[in-house]
């Protein structure tokens, strides 16, 4: 049986690379994936095509994109990525990324990631961590707790989207480690810098509506929701202080 062997180097915008998965056999796989992370700037990989000349054998498609300080922008659910650096890899429906770095709200994050097939839906899952200085987030984090919290925090994170033809899901965790941080509360929610206190927050919804709920060690908890119509806003929420 007779094959078609393609070995290309690439570098184009990313928005063209879309636009070239979107028509090709990938489309459910990597086209989803740049339908969702959108690459705003050019980069650089290989492409290897192995293409059956015959009917019954599906192409086997493999190859690398390389990001050097690359903004990305991931659509879903809204977060910009800035200077991203590291290698993702991609075979056929199923695309990796270990070891990427970039700058999320400002601050060092490291990135791995993984999509392919599950339950016969496309999936995205997303592990991320870094220890950030909090007196350098941007003002889009600003809250009305801001101005009492001081020092730096260590975290570590995941995010699974689940996408389908009504919509998706995601669920999202985030484990913080408070120990270097200091709280200028009153007491009993005062922390000096050094005590040991740790924050978990889990974010679980879909494309309609999401909860949110954040523990504080025993000293507080925070519940709330979104929906469609409210504008990334809550719709509504509850705050319980001690125990």
């Amino acid at each position: 049986h007779s094959h078609l062997l393609v070995d290309a180097s690439i570098a184009a915008k990313g928005w063209d690379i879309a636009a070239v998965m979107q028509q090709s056999p990938l489309k459910d796989s990597v086209g989803t994936t740049l339908d969702t992370v959108k690459i705003q700037d050019t980069v650089e990989g290989k492409l290897q095509l192995d293409i059956p000349l015959y009917a019954g054998v599906e192409p086997d498609i493999q190859g690398t994109v390389i990001f050097r300080d690359t903004p990305v922008y991931i659509r879903k659910p809204g977060i910009k990525l800035n200077k991203v650096n590291g290698t993702v890899s991609f075979h056929n429906e199923v695309v990796t990324a270990q070891g990427v770095n970039a700058l999320l709200y400002g601050q060092p994050t490291n990135i791995d990631f993984t999509t392919g097939d599950q339950n016969d839906k496309f999936a995205v899952n997303v592990h991320a961590k870094g220890n950030w200085q909090l007196s350098r987030l941007p003002p889009e984090l600003e809250n009305p707790l801001t101005p009492f919290y001081q020092g730096s925090s260590s975290w570590n994170g995941a995010l699974q989207l689940i996408f389908d033809d009504s919509g998706y899901t995601l669920q999202a965790n985030v484990d913080a480690d408070l120990t270097n941080t200091a709280l200028s509360l009153p007491a009993p929610f005062a922390k000096a810098k050094g005590e040991p206190l740790t924050l978990q927050a889990e974010l679980l919804g879909d494309d309609q509506q999401a909860s949110l709920g954040i523990k504080a060690g025993d000293k507080a908890e925070f519940w709330g929701g979104f929906t469609a119509d409210s504008d990334d806003r809550l719709k509504h929420y509850d705050l319980l202080l001690g125990r």
